[in-house]
């Protein structure tokens, strides 16, 4: 048996990640290596993909596993089992608000030996479909995050950053699961307290006060039954 596998660390949750690998005509949106995708990406649905490793053929695939925000399974190949390749996508969070991202397709069969010989080196199109997956989804998560900006007024900022903390705790107490259970949520308020830079305008001491909001939100999410 013969594969190809990549893999990734992405500053997003399962579920982002999911909607953008289940999206069959936006995946040539991005640095996917995908020139295009016809069909829906769905349990039992066939797909034809056209990839810029050999944008001259469609690849024809199955949908034969679908779940959910963790993995999904892809077939393709030739009848009678004579050449398969099946391709598994795994999404697995990591607890700190990042998710593992694994890519690996297993080619198998009694014309794989010949058939292998004449394929071109996928590892490139592997490597770059998830680069791209996670420049994507943390471009995408970033566009949620607030900017935080001082007014020039001592009471106006102590204000907008109290709002701002309130309102990431709001966010966090309205979901009732634990913070493996929420972790958009989770991981958003910690890009929050990690997003110093947009405190610029504002003095010292308030940016203190801001990273404390931000930290408490942040660990609020655990005290949630």
């Amino acid at each position: 048996m013969t594969s190809y596998q990549a893999s990734a660390t992405l500053a997003a949750s399962p579920e982002e990640i999911w909607a953008i690998l289940t999206d069959a005509p936006g995946l040539s949106t991005w640095q996917s290596g995908v020139v295009r995708a016809e069909g829906r990406i769905a349990p039992g649905e066939k797909i034809k993909v056209v990839s810029e490793a050999n944008p001259k053929r469609a690849f024809p695939v199955r949908v034969i596993e679908f779940t959910p925000g963790r993995s999904m399974t892809w077939m393709g190949g030739m009848p009678l089992g004579l050449f398969k390749g099946v391709r598994t996508f795994r999404l697995t969070p990591q607890g700190d608000g990042t998710t593992r991202f694994d890519m690996r397709e297993e080619y198998s069969g009694p014309l794989l030996p010949m058939i292998w010989r004449s394929m071109p080196d996928l590892q490139p199109s592997f490597d770059k479909f998830a680069n791209g997956l996670k420049a994507k989804a943390e471009r995408a998560g970033e566009g949620s995050a607030p900017t935080l900006a001082g007014t020039g007024d001592m009471a106006a900022d102590l204000d907008l950053l109290e709002q701002t903390g309130a309102l990431v705790k709001a966010e966090l107490a309205s979901s009732e699961r634990t913070r493996h259970q929420c972790p958009n949520g989770w991981r958003r308020a910690l890009e929050y307290s990690r997003r110093r830079e947009t405190l610029a305008g504002v003095q010292a001491p308030k940016r203190l006060l801001a990273e404390h909001f931000l930290f408490e939100a942040a660990a609020s999410e655990v005290e949630v039954a």
